[in-house]
């Protein structure tokens, strides 16, 4: 599926980094910048043009995935006109697109023993990534496998946090 997108409608620091296919993106800016906004768009835009993907989102505390995350990506889906394509499941917050399948799937780290048994993950967003510890991180990047066409990518969303935190020091750019 081949999918157009109005560059203006995204904050155009962001828009650079839709090429970019290292392991860890890191995504950080002031409130209201649109790092967000632009990590949904992008894992939307993998998940109908690329095959096959199951894409983990994911924030520190499960019960603030749904009215951020989930609803985020409800909000594009619906503004883009794409809603008959998606199935949305509101209990599990888990999103399929229908023509391929691929999947975005929402799990907290309130227990990260529960994202061990997701298989074949090939993505990541991590919301609000400064909450998150380094060692609760290296599980996620673990669960990171499988055989996607294009790229293992993790998205990390964040405010500009001090120099001295795992984030910078271990997985930047």
């Amino acid at each position: 599926m081949e999918i157009e997108f109005k560059e203006e409608v995204f904050n155009p620091c962001y828009i650079q980094t839709y090429n970019f296919k290292g392991r860890y993106l890191h995504l950080y800016g002031s409130a209201g910048s649109g790092k967000s906004e632009w990590a949904a768009a992008k894992l939307l835009i993998r998940t109908m043009t690329e095959t096959p993907h199951r894409f983990l989102y994911y924030r520190k505390v499960a019960k603030t995935i749904r009215n951020s995350q989930f609803q985020l990506f409800k909000d594009i889906i619906s503004r883009w006109d794409l809603n008959q394509l998606f199935k949305v499941n509101k209990t599990d917050m888990e999103i399929t697109y229908k023509p391929n399948d691929n999947r975005l799937i929402a799990s907290g780290l309130d227990d990260v023993e529960k994202i061990k048994s997701i298989a074949g993950i090939t993505g990541t967003w991590g919301e609000e990534a400064t909450e998150i510890e380094e060692d609760e991180f290296k599980q996620i990047d673990l669960r990171m496998r499988g055989t996607p066409t294009g790229y293992f990518q993790h998205l990390l969303t964040y405010n500009p946090i001090d120099d001295t935190h795992w984030l910078k020091n271990k997985h930047s750019l």
